[in-house]
């Protein structure tokens, strides 16, 4: 039995009609008809179009379109749809198409490298816990070594032997407290000098300066109790004065106000001032004379 294509050819020749003619006969464009003539069916866009080209060539030419087509099927098995589409795509679509997964998998690991980044930079810096608290005190001995005081809950800072150094803290015991008014250190304060601590009983950010020098600045967190910073005029900020007790020469003064509130207090020997801006002028002295022992 001779092939499809050469029927469609001896059919073509017998009506003396060129491919040109047919061509535009059929509006199929010249080399499809020479593919399907020649068998060369790879040439055509996928296994559809040439049964749709096949039907009406056949047709033109006056042929048993149904019979050829049952016969192209026969030989020629049907491409899953994937593969045609892959076929039909030039290789530089397809290797454009690959170049931009690639890309999008390259932004995405980087999108996920810089957010972890960025959320272990926040925990660092935001979300310290209690034993980041440390102190700004340089002790000065005799043989001139300096050591850093420890911030380890529960472990005494060196004693320097005198009232203070020259950042304004006093030696003392930066263990944990069990409640306002605990029993504190005798504190041997100098006259005209005035010594507090603080106690963190939620976790507050607070700035202390002594006699113009900044002292301590960082968290304060819940059962720590910074060092005594002694000076003749210490001013403190607490960012959550709910969270901060203060413990005045010795003696607690209680919390600084509610939570979440911004309280700024400046201590000296004669008193307490709040200085909180939404209060207006500088209220009264609090404290005027509170008691000090003399060094």
């Amino acid at each position: 039995m001779p092939g499809i294509g050469e029927v469609l050819l001896k059919a073509r020749e017998v009506k003396g009609i060129s491919i040109r003619d047919a061509e535009e006969a059929t509006k199929i464009r010249f080399k499809y008809l020479q593919a399907l003539e020649q068998e060369n069916f790879d040439q055509i866009p996928g296994r559809v179009y040439a049964i749709g080209f096949l039907r009406t060539y056949s047709r033109f030419l006056g042929l048993n379109t149904e019979e050829l087509t049952q016969a192209f099927k026969g030989q020629y098995e049907e491409v899953p749809i994937d593969e045609v589409v892959r076929e039909q795509q030039p290789p530089q679509a397809r290797s454009t198409r690959r170049r931009r997964k690639n890309y999008y998998t390259l932004v995405l690991a980087v999108a996920a490298l810089l957010t972890l980044y960025l959320v272990n930079w926040s925990y660092q810096h935001y979300l310290p816990d209690a034993q980041t608290i440390t102190e700004n005190n340089k002790g000065t001995t005799d043989s001139g070594d300096r050591e850093q005081s420890s911030d380890q809950p529960g472990q005494p800072a060196p004693n320097t032997g005198g009232h203070g150094d020259q950042n304004g803290v006093l030696p003392g015991d930066s263990s944990t407290a069990s409640g306002p008014g605990t029993g504190q250190p005798q504190l041997d304060i100098p006259p005209g000098q005035v010594a507090i601590q603080l106690v963190g009983r939620e976790k507050s950010w607070i700035s202390v300066r002594v006699d113009g020098q900044t002292a301590f600045s960082g968290f304060l967190t819940p059962g720590n109790t910074t060092q005594t910073f002694l000076g003749a005029r210490i001013y403190l900020v607490t960012g959550n004065a709910g969270g901060t007790e203060v413990i005045l020469n010795g003696k607690s003064l209680g919390l600084l106000g509610d939570s979440a509130d911004v309280v700024k207090r400046e201590f000296t020997a004669s008193g307490s001032n709040n200085l909180n801006e939404t209060s207006g002028a500088n209220s009264a002295n609090t404290g005027s004379n509170i008691g000090t022992t003399g060094g």
